[in-house]
């Protein structure tokens, strides 16, 4: 996971009442750092999880008691991508624990994604986003931060295109699921808007979001589901000329979503059958129709 401890904390010590939540984060840390040094991950997730609430009590705690007198300040010192993180301030040890949790947390949804179960990867997808919004929520808290803290996982801008770009995977999973049960093709395209949009939002944001490599792909499948529409409104030129102009791409990357890919390989086919079909049919022209919202306009509609 690349994330360390390097320093043991003894809350007992620190805190002037030796109450029961000392010694159980320390504790709880103490077995966190074990688990971290010896590399055993069998347990990490769920040792990360009852060590964060753990964390947030102890927050909480300090933060309702304002004029305790410590016995002395701790220093909290992690190291992360062989970064070290140093620092007094306490959020840090809410705020490093969730960045672990949700690097664990995406390996699990990238599986689910390769073996095709995008429901789960959703669902994944959905607890992933909770954590990043929570991290977000800790970060703008903590405004004092030097220049050693400038990670990109310690920035809220960071994990605001983390969300947006997460919510993006979520609709192409929505859309896999959908295109499995042959869901009605608005639907299908409503749902490419809507993951374009949160790809960029996400690269306005944080300009290397993992996004901007979707881009292309959603771009594609949305102007494939509109030439659809087109042609069930019986504009065939138009439907024709929008598969030629934005779906006839090679080299577009669709990662783990395989059933993206296919139904994007089935172009030529579907190109060819239509275009036999307006020529000894419809007689259409085919020429340009009027153009989608581009990426910026649908970020600046909802701004």
């Amino acid at each position: 996971m690349n994330i360390c401890i390097r320093a043991q904390i003894e809350y007992e010590k620190i805190l002037p009442d030796n109450c029961e939540l000392s010694l159980l984060c320390t504790r709880s840390r103490m077995s966190l750092q074990y688990l971290l040094d010896s590399h055993n991950h069998d347990h990490l997730k769920q040792r990360l999880i009852d060590h964060i609430s753990l964390s947030d009590k102890m927050l909480n705690y300090v933060i309702q008691n304002p004029t305790m007198m410590l016995k002395f300040q701790p220093t909290f010192e992690w190291t992360i991508d062989n970064k070290i993180i140093q620092t007094p301030c306490w959020r840090v040890e809410n705020i490093l624990p969730r960045i672990l949790l949700t690097r664990i947390i995406t390996q699990d949804y990238q599986e689910q994604l390769q073996n095709g179960s995008y429901k789960e990867s959703s669902k994944q997808l959905s607890q992933l986003i909770s954590y990043h919004e929570q991290i977000k929520h800790e970060l703008q808290l903590w405004r004092w931060k030097n220049d050693v803290l400038q990670h990109d996982e310690l920035q809220t801008d960071w994990h605001e295109s983390r969300v947006l770009y997460l919510e993006g995977l979520k609709h192409l999973c929505t859309l896999c699921v959908g295109l499995d049960r042959n869901v009605g093709t608005n639907t299908l395209f409503v749902l490419t808007q809507k993951a374009l949009k949160s790809f960029a939002c996400s690269v306005a944001t944080w300009r290397t979001s993992e996004a901007g490599q979707l881009l292309p792909v959603v771009e594609c499948l949305r102007h494939y589901f509109s030439a659809d529409l087109l042609w069930s409104q019986a504009k065939y030129g138009g439907s024709i000329y929008r598969l030629k102009t934005w779906c006839s791409v090679s080299n577009l990357d669709f990662g783990a979503f395989h059933i993206l890919q296919t139904t994007i390989e089935n172009v030529p086919f579907l190109l060819n059958e239509r275009i036999k079909l307006n020529n000894s049919v419809y007689y259409e022209p085919v020429e340009s129709t009027e153009p989608l919202l581009t990426p910026i306009d649908l970020i600046t509609a909802s701004a």
